[in-house]
C-alpha cells in the first residue's frame, strides 16, 4: 500500500500497477484504503479513464459482501467523473498532466485527448 502513491506519482504503466495491485490483494483483498487509492490511479485525472475507474470500482464492490464498505467504490467513481466533467466544462482542460503534456477536452463531454 505504501507504494501506491509512488506508483501514481511516477506514472506506473497499467501492467506495472496491475502487478503491484496483485501483491496488495494477495496480502489482504479487502483493505478499503488500498482500494480507494487504486481507484484514484484508475481515474482520468491520474493514469486511467472514467471507464477504467468505474470498471475497477464495480469489480472491487462485487468482491465484497453486501454492506461492506467496498460497495461504496462505484459511488466514489461516479463522483470523480462528475467532478472531472464539471472541472472540464469550466476550464476547457482535463485535470491531470500526462507525460506527453496536458490533456485538452471537448467542452462539456468529459472526453480528453492528449
Amino acid at each position: 500500500m505504501i507504494e501506491q502513491p509512488v506508483a501514481q506519482g511516477l506514472g506506473y504503466a497499467h501492467e506495472q500497477y496491475g502487478e503491484l495491485w496483485a501483491q496488495i490483494t494477495r496480502r489482504d483483498p479487502k483493505v478499503l484504503t488500498a482500494h480507494t487509492s487504486a481507484l484514484q490511479y484508475w481515474c482520468a485525472k491520474w493514469r486511467g479513464s472514467h471507464e477504467l475507474a468505474l470498471a475497477f470500482a464495480r469489480e472491487s464492490a462485487a468482491s465484497g459482501k453486501p454492506g461492506e464498505l467496498l460497495s461504496l467504490l462505484p459511488l466514489t467513481a461516479y463522483f470523480e467523473q462528475k467532478v472531472s466533467e464539471t472541472s472540464t466544462a469550466t476550464s476547457g482542460r482535463c485535470p491531470g498532466p500526462t507525460r506527453r503534456g496536458p490533456r485538452t477536452c471537448t467542452r462539456g463531454t468529459g472526453r480528453c485527448a492528449r
